[in-house]
């Protein structure tokens, strides 16, 4: 918080102009809905069974997956219709959550988002002051997914739209 304080009001009213600039430069906005998410502890026995997931997904582009692995535990998040497989083939591992009834918002972020600070920042502040609870975030260099409950996504995808046009 000091170092925001420190801020001088010319750098401070910039960075403002700079975020608000890549906002209106937001790209295409995908919704996806029925998605469930699931958290791992990490094993050697995990990252192999990932492989699996990995191929059944690439059997049909109608399936929506996302696979982080963190320094203790990996998520994955994906359709709803690979949820018995998912289950099927990490029935041996911990499962450390199990969060069903999930969407996700995908927003195509401008090439210079990583020059700027504070678009992320940005963008999950308006979540919070509307009191949407992010179960998730998964971002590319040029994407930024929002995982939210399907009963926030109206709401969630509103505040996004909002951004990309004022």
């Amino acid at each position: 918080m000091m170092a925001i304080n420190r801020l001088s009001p010319a750098n401070e009213l910039r960075v403002r102009k700079n975020i608000k600039r890549l906002a209106l430069n937001l790209g295409d906005v995908i919704v996806r809905s029925d998605l469930c998410d699931f958290t791992f502890k990490n094993t050697t026995s995990l990252l192999k069974e990932i492989a699996k997931i990995l191929s059944k997904s690439a059997d049909s582009k109608d399936y929506f997956l996302t696979v982080s692995q963190g320094i203790f535990e990996t998520n994955i998040v994906t359709s709803k219709n690979l949820q018995p497989f998912v289950e099927e083939i990490f029935k041996k591992e911990a499962l450390i959550n199990n969060v069903n009834d999930l969407a996700s918002i995908t927003i195509k972020l401008p090439k210079g988002n990583l020059d700027q600070s504070g678009i992320y920042y940005f963008i999950l502040k308006q979540f919070a002051w509307a009191n949407i609870a992010v179960q998730e975030v998964i971002s590319t260099t040029h994407e930024m997914t929002i995982v939210v409950k399907e009963r926030d996504v109206n709401e969630t995808f509103a505040i996004l739209m909002d951004l990309k046009l004022n």
